[in-house]
């Protein structure tokens, strides 16, 4: 029987490294650095193999334990991984996961092997990270809002605030959500909720798009679109005003 795997919770939105990479032009070692958990997809690429794993207490004639799924590494398993990101030999196929330890909901497991002895090469194994470190990426490198001229907060910081938009993502951000996917989360949640906590004026409206990757919103008389690239940028712009509020 298949070790049981510790599903990221919804909270948790995942996106592969490489995606990351693909998007910031950083490196694999760079970004794993940057994330306080790191998980790694041993789903196998088809039925005829599987990746196994001994257990810390294991004794030698111990069977293997079948893994399949989703696994978040060890604090170790993650020093491993970036350590490994730096050597290109070991950034593909079985050099990637040998002797990781990954956490199950039955205790830590030792990547040691394929049930396949001999085989060819095996696809490498997905790293994945979590949505809000590209999200912070993202944000570092966003293109600045355009606002109205600064002005110290304290002599009337909603001069500085284009719409009532604006008013809603400070009141967020001041919560402690200060990510841009945490924010548009918020933002899904207060369109759910009878009773929001930050939408007093009742401007959102609803996600739009397949993936729900924007939401419709009520300027004045006027519907708008809003995409979490431009919630982004309006963020990053509204951080320029309240250092309070940006990202350590």
């Amino acid at each position: 029987m298949s070790e049981k795997n510790q599903q990221p919770s919804e909270s948790s939105q995942l996106v592969s490294l490489t995606e990351v990479q693909r998007r910031t032009n950083l490196s694999p070692g760079r970004i794993i650095r940057q994330c306080a958990q790191v998980w790694i997809d041993l789903t196998p690429a088809e039925e005829s193999y599987q990746w196994l794993g001994r257990k810390l207490t294991a004794h030698p004639r111990d069977p293997l334990v079948p893994i399949n799924g989703i696994y978040k590494l060890t604090e170790d398993g993650q020093r491993d991984i970036a350590g490994r990101a730096m050597n290109y030999l070991k950034w593909k196929g079985f050099a990637l996961v040998k002797d990781l330890t990954v956490e199950t909901e039955t205790g830590i497991l030792i990547v040691s092997s394929l049930s396949k002895g001999t085989c060819p090469p095996i696809p490498t194994p997905k790293i994945l990270v979590p949505e809000e470190v590209l999200e912070e990426f993202l944000e570092d490198y966003a293109e600045p809002y355009e606002m109205a001229p600064e002005i110290p907060p304290e002599k009337g910081e909603r001069k500085v605030l284009k719409d009532k938009l604006d008013e809603l993502l400070l009141e967020i951000m001041k919560s402690g959500v200060k990510s841009g996917i945490g924010v548009f989360n918020i933002i899904k949640r207060e369109m759910n909720s009878t009773h929001r906590k930050f939408d007093k004026h009742g401007i959102l409206l609803q996600m739009v798009g397949d993936r729900r990757q924007s939401f419709r919103w009520q300027k004045g008389r006027i519907e708008q679109n809003c995409t979490i690239h431009t919630l982004r940028n309006r963020i990053s712009g509204i951080r320029q005003h309240f250092p309070a509020l940006r990202l350590k």
